[in-house]
């Protein structure tokens, strides 16, 4: 069986590479993203993503639009946020999302909701 793709999307470069450095280590297919442009390019080319995690800092309004052709692809995803505020639960939620995660990401958690989104 092959591993779950997962993409990965965070602006800033460490937090981009501890979470998929740490899905790769749980047995996952992580596909980083780190620009616009680099999630374009992954939902152009791959129709075979299982699940996406999605760090909106520092991206502005062009990433609710990704989240948008995300879910319409039936990709189920998390947003990933500094905090847990009112406005941004509500934006990340009418966008599809499944949750709001506040960093710092908890292992355990993260690797739960995972398993659960995956049927693992």
């Amino acid at each position: 069986m092959s591993a779950k793709a997962i993409l990965v999307v965070a602006k800033h470069g460490k937090n981009l590479h501890l979470l998929t450095d740490f899905l790769d280590d749980q047995g996952y297919d992580p596909w980083p993203a780190s620009s616009i442009k680099e999630v374009d390019k992954t939902l152009r080319e791959t129709d075979t993503l299982d699940m996406a995690l999605i760090d909106v800092t520092g991206f502005g309004d062009s990433i609710w639009d990704r989240c948008e052709r995300i879910r319409k692809g039936g990709v189920p995803f998390f947003i990933i946020s500094p905090r847990k505020t009112g406005k941004a639960e509500e934006k990340s939620l009418s966008k599809g999302a499944r949750d709001v995660l506040t960093k710092p990401l908890e292992k355990k958690r993260l690797l739960k909701l995972v398993e659960i989104i995956l049927g693992e």
